[in-house]
């Protein structure tokens, strides 16, 4: 029964190691509140990335546990 418990256990954390958070945003200009078609978000220092689509929705998939830099860039605005 220990080592059916143990295996157990040893899998839940090797589960939780590998655990990723998906994201999910809609990008709108603050002022027109229209939708930033195209607007590039990435996190930073990784290969997960995304554009905003039609309606300026952007998901990113895969995202590491633990504090991520999120960064944008739409073209005419800084």
């Amino acid at each position: 029964m220990r080592s059916v418990i143990f295996s157990l256990m040893a899998l839940c954390s090797v589960a939780n190691t590998y655990a990723q958070t998906n994201l999910t945003v809609r990008i709108k200009d603050i002022k027109t509140k229209e939708p930033l078609t195209g607007t590039v978000v990435n996190i930073e220092g990784t290969a997960i990335g995304n554009s905003a689509d039609s309606v300026g929705l952007v998901s990113l998939i895969g995202i590491p546990d633990g504090r991520q830099i999120i960064r944008y860039r739409a073209i005419g605005y800084s």
